[in-house]
């Protein structure tokens, strides 16, 4: 009987290291260098000044889908930002402009390459009249 409970007791510690050591494997992170250009979808040109917020996207397996931020940065004189980012996690892009102006773009995990160009077009904001 003593010895059934030892053998349970190792086949279970087997089991929890070989999930422990399965999770640190597949959870390497896989830093890629990508730009963010952000250009006026009427004109298309670059707008320079916008802050552009970079969050990740994860799923626990306990709560419901989690945003966080990673990186922010403003746009140059070409209306672009460049950022260093996960290739295993699903990110979010949103332009923010002075003007109250924004626009965003999403993408999933892996489906970004090293050296990508991500393009958000901003739409100027419509003021309705009453």
């Amino acid at each position: 009987m003593e010895m059934k409970i030892k053998n349970a007791f190792l086949s279970l510690s087997v089991i929890l290291c070989f999930l422990l050591l399965n999770s640190c494997i597949f959870s390497k992170s896989e830093p890629i260098n990508i730009s963010v250009k952000v250009i006026n979808s009427e004109t298309k040109k670059p707008k320079v000044g916008d802050t552009v917020v970079v969050r990740k996207v994860e799923k626990p397996w306990y709560k419901m889908w989690q945003y966080i931020e990673v990186a922010n940065g403003i746009t140059d004189s070409l209306g672009t930002v460049y950022f260093t980012i996960d290739k295993t996690k699903g990110h979010t892009f949103v332009s923010y402009g002075p003007n109250s102006e924004y626009g965003s773009t999403e993408y999933d995990e892996r489906e970004l390459n090293e050296n990508d160009e991500i393009i958000i077009e901003v739409n100027p904001k419509v003021r309705k009249r009453w």
